[in-house]
């Protein structure tokens, strides 16, 4: 039977990593920034509270790492929202079960409507995403909508309820490139406390979720912590080991990392741990130097002035002109949010950004068909 991350990663691992942090010195801040390659001690001093004096280093690093490795390109993707459907309790999240809401599920006419808006606009890159209910939203449901997108984009990502490994073999059958799946929060017992009912509350089910992805033979995964719910040093640490676990133990399979902060939610949630703007260009920039070759996701809950400077830092895949309510795009602007988005310029404003910092929006990374 093969190993997976839960057989390497666990809480008490993680307070090591709590014990490590409160101890880094200054000089071993200037050490780590002094390599040219990291290990995981490295990467600890780098988001550590004590690396204040070195950031400007440390990001300038960052930049001439990732020019190094993508050069002046920015990958645009779209994110489409099929379904508000939920049968999970989380308390951060407008989409929770308890919350008395209109539900929305695309059929296949509205889902087209959606994608052609997009494909209109230029994307090639589509993630569908759908609240987590596996009753109301049966595999076969996604393989139709899969079926329908594939004349018309080049990369197919799917963000739903987690599967098994035949699920995910299933879903490459259908034509999905990549699967995206966060663990929200790596503390196991505020995990525990925020996820209250559904199949979600299951915490060491879902930390194995990118392995079966990489077993399943798909192609790419992207993982990510909803920072703030916990100590956010300790989840980015808890993210930047998984990322590097899922690149020495798949390596065929391409891994990103995204970084969203989270902010308010349903009946006013707040963060238990404020990520500031400044923490997160130590987060992004530190994560870029430990992980030279994942990709760095930034999404469009981040405010406009803040996404124009992290271009420069260390992002290599961007969303533009986003929604993230089912059918928001064209079918149902008014629809339920399930976050509230922050940078609201349209695509083409995005592209005129990118090109005035002499970056070269890439709409098509590559064709599955290819592969």
């Amino acid at each position: 039977m093969s190993s997976l991350f839960s057989d390497v990663f666990d809480s008490k691992l993680r307070d090591s990593w709590g014990r490590f942090l409160k101890n880094v010195r200054l000089e071993d801040v200037e050490k780590s920034l002094n390599k040219d390659v990291l290990d995981f001690e490295d990467f600890l001093s780098l988001i550590s509270v004590t690396n204040d004096a070195f950031l400007e280093k440390q990001a300038q690093k960052s930049r001439d790492l990732t020019l190094k490795r993508f050069g002046h390109t920015m990958q645009l993707y779209a994110p489409l929202y099929v379904s508000n459907e939920c049968y999970n309790a989380c308390e951060y999240c407008s989409f929770t079960k308890d919350n008395v809401i209109p539900r929305k599920t695309l059929n296949a006419s509205e889902f087209d409507r959606e994608v052609t808006f997009l494909t209109r606009q230029g994307f090639q890159n589509i993630l569908i995403l759908s609240g987590e209910d596996q009753r109301k939203l049966p595999l076969s449901y996604f393989e139709k909508l899969l079926e329908r997108m594939s004349p018309h984009c080049a990369y197919k990502g799917l963000e739903i309820y987690p599967l098994d490994l035949e699920g995910y073999i299933r879903m490459r059958a259908a034509g999905v490139d990549g699967v995206v799946v966060y663990q929200e929060t790596y503390d196991e017992k505020v995990y525990k406390e925020l996820h209250t009912a559904g199949p979600k509350r299951l915490f060491h089910k879902r930390l194995n979720v990118p392995d079966w992805i990489g077993q399943s033979g798909i192609r790419h995964v992207g993982i990510g912590a909803l920072l703030g719910l916990s100590d956010w040093r300790l989840d980015v640490a808890s993210v930047a080991y998984h990322a590097h676990y899922l690149t020495q133990t798949y390596w065929k399979m391409k891994v990103s990392i995204s970084v969203p902060r989270i902010k308010k939610g349903p009946e006013g949630f707040a963060p238990q741990d404020e990520v500031l703007d400044k923490d997160l260009v130590q987060i992004i920039t530190a994560l870029r130097l430990f992980l030279p070759d994942c990709g760095i996701v930034l999404s469009t809950r981040e405010p406009e002035n803040l996404r124009d400077h992290l271009i420069l830092l260390g992002v290599t895949q961007m969303s533009a002109g986003s929604t993230t309510n089912p059918g928001g795009y064209e079918v149902d602007p008014e629809s339920l949010k399930q976050f509230d988005i922050v940078d609201h310029r349209p695509v083409e404003n995005i592209v005129s950004v990118l090109q005035n910092k002499g970056y070269d929006p890439v709409w098509k990374d590559w064709d599955g068909e290819m592969s």
